[in-house]
């Protein structure tokens, strides 16, 4: 049931290899309007772009074409991982370090696109990366800032995503977790220092007694463009516990 839920219909397959055939003479688009997840292994090897628009109802026409003929840079992420296959079910950006997901002996772990994935028609540049802390005695709080180039010709929109791991932890916690992101609008060849600000509830672990708790130790902070493209990585060490009051 799954199988026919999440695969085209053949009539739609049979279109796309069609389309696939005529990729010499002209640029093929797949635009995916639809309300459900569907794979797009076999698409992605006949066209040349996807362009996920779920449900753009009345206006979308309009929006679809700003887009196509280059009169609007979309900037748009993934809020869900697309798998490959059914057998990669399921499959999420922050799954808890309780074994390795990505070793399968037919095909990787890895998602066909993850959470956090979205181009644009133009690129960006993540560098300089800095971070402090400061500790209290009933708070802790870490500022982070990075500069974002756009590097590319046109100017657009770029997501910065700030992910956060508790390197070492009383109870399994995920390896990447997403904390902040921002969406930032560049001038071709502008910069932007982007700033996150996060305390503790953003690195809090439920514990066993009922309890959020800030444990002590390495924190690994990320920042990057998807949760599988992160430009920039940074640690901090938190030196006492905090609970939440």
């Amino acid at each position: 049931m799954i199988e026919r839920r999440l695969i085209l219909w053949a009539c739609s397959w049979n279109l796309f290899k069609k389309l696939g055939n005529c990729r010499r003479k002209a640029n093929n688009i797949s635009i995916d309007k639809k309300g459900v997840l569907y794979f797009l292994e076999g698409i992605i090897q006949e066209v040349d772009a996807i362009i996920d628009a779920w449900y753009p109802w009345y206006a979308g026409g309009n929006a679809l074409a700003d887009v196509l003929f280059g009169d609007y840079n979309p900037g748009g992420r993934l809020s869900i991982s697309i798998p490959r296959s059914v057998g990669q079910l399921p499959v999420y950006y922050n799954p808890k370090r309780t074994g390795n997901r990505n070793k399968y002996l037919e095909e990787v772990g890895v998602p066909r696109y993850c959470f956090g994935y979205g181009l644009s028609y133009t690129s960006f540049e993540y560098s300089d990366m800095e971070v402090t802390l400061n500790e209290t005695t009933d708070d802790c709080i870490v500022n982070i800032r990075a500069k974002l180039v756009n590097t590319g010709q046109k100017s657009g929109d770029e997501v910065v995503q700030l992910y956060i791991c508790d390197d070492v932890s009383s109870y399994t916690t995920p390896a990447k977790q997403l904390r902040a992101f921002e969406r930032i609008h560049l001038e071709a060849g502008e910069s932007q220092i982007v700033t996150f600000t996060l305390n503790k509830k953003s690195m809090m672990l439920y514990m066993q007694d009922d309890e959020w708790v800030v444990e002590p130790g390495s924190f690994s902070l990320m920042i990057g463009s998807s949760s599988q493209d992160i430009r920039l990585q940074h640690k901090i060490y938190i030196t006492q516990k905090y609970c939440l009051k």
